[in-house]
């Protein structure tokens, strides 16, 4: 089966490049085989027309069931940074199910519920919560909508999954100048967040729910495209 992974930026799923054994294939691509199936991991960039774009990308591959994944602010308290956040409303009701199985065997807390699409960064935690309270949705992102939207009347199969990077109680840092809109690291970014003393504990609980994220994200996927 052809599978296809969309993610905004790499440094969300570079530890899943490397447990899937993927290889660069072209700028922004990653190619291998997991298992018995064949998979492209693609990179959009940030947002949802950079989405939207990727995600009709995949119609030369034409994959059976594409994996919106990546990070996610939480909107809830008890949705932690590294738990797993699955769309069940946007997904496909078989492979909803068969990764809620995976997550609970690999004793990684999953919550079903909505993820909202944002057009910008909820970096505030009072934000993130009135969010929450609003929209009823339990994790935010900047890009599902889209992706969902492109692909609705497709044939693909679709799962959204994504991990916890920051928590609701948490707010960002001021990521301006250091995160271009694909989503790599500007030039200088160093010596910008060195430039921010009063946010640096903020840079290194974001570091280490990202972390947490990546390395769940990793896992999740590895074992669920392996028995899928």
């Amino acid at each position: 089966m052809k599978i296809g992974i969309l993610s905004a930026t790499v440094w969300e799923v570079r530890p899943a490049i490397r447990s899937l054994g993927l290889a660069p294939a072209a700028p922004g691509v990653f190619d291998g085989e997991a298992g018995k199936h064949s998979v492209s991991l693609r990179l959009s960039g940030m947002g949802q027309e950079r989405a939207r774009r990727a995600a009709l990308s995949f119609s030369g591959f034409s994959p059976r069931l594409l994996i919106a994944t990546g990070f996610c602010g939480s909107l809830k308290d008890h949705v932690k940074p590294g738990d797993l956040v699955l769309d069940r409303a946007k997904s496909d009701s078989k492979y909803a199910d068969a990764l809620i199985q995976t997550a609970r065997k690999l004793d990684i807390p999953c919550h079903a519920g909505a993820i909202f699409t944002s057009g910008h960064m909820v970096v505030r935690a009072r934000d993130k919560r009135r969010l929450g309270t609003e929209t009823g949705a339990i994790g935010v992102d900047m890009e599902s909508q889209a992706v969902a939207e492109a692909l609705r009347r497709r044939g693909i199969s679709l799962l959204f999954v994504r991990a916890v990077s920051d928590g609701a109680d948490q707010d960002l840092p001021d990521v301006g100048g250091v995160l271009a809109e694909n989503g790599r690291l500007q030039k200088g970014a160093l010596m910008k967040i060195l430039a921010k003393p009063g946010q640096w504990a903020d840079f290194a609980r974001l570091g280490l729910g990202s972390r947490k994220a990546g390395s769940n994200l990793a896992r999740i996927l590895k074992e669920f495209i392996g028995h899928v």
